[in-house]
């Protein structure tokens, strides 16, 4: 083995960060090989892009064939066959009335996309994202982005009108279903976080969907508020850089009153 890997690993971006330092030689099938022969099963599936294994004999002929024909067609400049295919093969298994079709080079870039058009076509510009989310690195899906805090550190600059609700997982909160989903009620969101327009808009669309904001009673409401102490100083056991802050006065039967997060 050459020092390669010693000689130029310290050079690259220390934006990723690698739990295991192994250094792949090839894969195949579930398991990744390293240079130094050993084998090992790999979970991460490519983040879900491997679905079919890696190098699966069908998926490499396939490259290979397009590779021999066109290697990169862009999209804005040519339109090609497997493109075609493509769609024509996703028009099969959606409904009729999704009609058009964006494709785009990464998680981000769709994000990004889809935020655009949503913006777009509703005329609305505020977004709710769920605690502990990751929707990329990009500047606009940063802002999105509430699974750590170091992606945000440096570049303020980022999209306004994100609104960030709790995301309901009983475990994590150590709450019963029934509780973790009251806590992360979108009411709370929209008391604690929001302007009034969006509050209005965000109502009406909520009144056209049929559906209850929130089935608590007020007896369920307060107990739910003596709880949110110790729910949140376990929420921020997990985050780095983070520090709770009570509110002067606030109403400690009231959740959306009761703390508020500050980065350091």
């Amino acid at each position: 083995m050459t020092n390669i890997f010693e000689e130029n690993y310290p050079h690259m971006s220390p934006v990723w960060s690698r739990i295991f330092p192994i250094q792949s030689e090839r894969a195949e099938g579930s398991y990744i090989y390293g240079e130094d022969g050993k084998k090992y099963l790999d979970f991460t599936c490519g983040i879900g892009v491997t679905n079919t294994g890696h190098c699966h004999p069908k998926v490499v002929a396939a490259i290979r064939e397009q590779a021999g024909m066109f290697l990169h067609a862009q999209a804005n400049i040519v339109v090609h066959k497997p493109m075609m295919q493509l769609i024509e093969e996703l028009r099969k298994i959606v409904p009729p009335s999704i009609d058009g079709f964006f494709f785009s080079n990464s998680g981000a870039e769709a994000v990004e996309g889809a935020l655009k058009l949503a913006r777009n076509a509703t005329g609305r510009q505020s977004v709710i994202v769920f605690s502990g989310s990751f929707h990329g690195r990009t500047a606009g899906t940063m802002a999105l982005t509430t699974s750590k805090t170091a992606y945000k550190m440096g570049p303020q600059l980022l999209t306004s009108g994100v609104y960030v609700a709790p995301y309901p997982y009983a475990y994590r909160l150590g709450m019963s279903e029934e509780r973790a989903s009251a806590y992360a009620q979108i009411r709370e969101l929209l008391d604690s976080q929001s302007y009034k327009d969006f509050k209005r808009e965000f109502a009406e669309w909520i009144d056209s969907q049929g559906w209850e904001t929130s089935d608590q009673t007020e007896k369920q409401r307060k107990r739910l508020g003596k709880e949110v102490r110790s729910v949140a100083h376990k929420l921020l056991e997990s985050q780095d850089k983070r520090v709770l802050e009570l509110g002067e006065g606030a109403d400690q039967d009231d959740p959306a009153a009761m703390h508020r997060l500050r980065i350091e």
